[in-house]
């Protein structure tokens, strides 16, 4: 959570490395207000014992706000899993 919202004004797309023990679906839910009314989910899917560049436009989410107060990444795998997030950034188009 942010403690103050995010400016998403200009950004182009959510981009983050993960690296995951297991193979399957990841969820990503992003809201522009703390109570959780407006959120967005786009799922993408992992494999196993690598790093997976995941790169996911803003475009995807519908955002209708400018700002991001908080996002989840979490694992929908079914069996225990580990989650290793790195780079993550926010891209502005040139």
């Amino acid at each position: 959570k942010a403690e103050a919202p995010i400016s998403i004004d200009g950004v182009t797309a959510l981009s983050f490395d993960v690296f995951s023990t297991g193979s399957g679906p990841i969820t990503l839910r992003m809201f522009s207000a703390d109570q959780g009314v407006d959120s967005w989910v786009v799922t993408r899917n992992l494999t196993a014992n690598q790093w997976v560049p995941v790169t996911v436009p803003i475009a995807e989410y519908h955002f209708a706000g400018a700002q991001i107060r908080r996002f989840f990444i979490q694992s929908q795998f079914s069996s225990a899993n580990t989650l290793r997030i790195d780079n993550l950034r926010l891209l502005r188009a040139p």
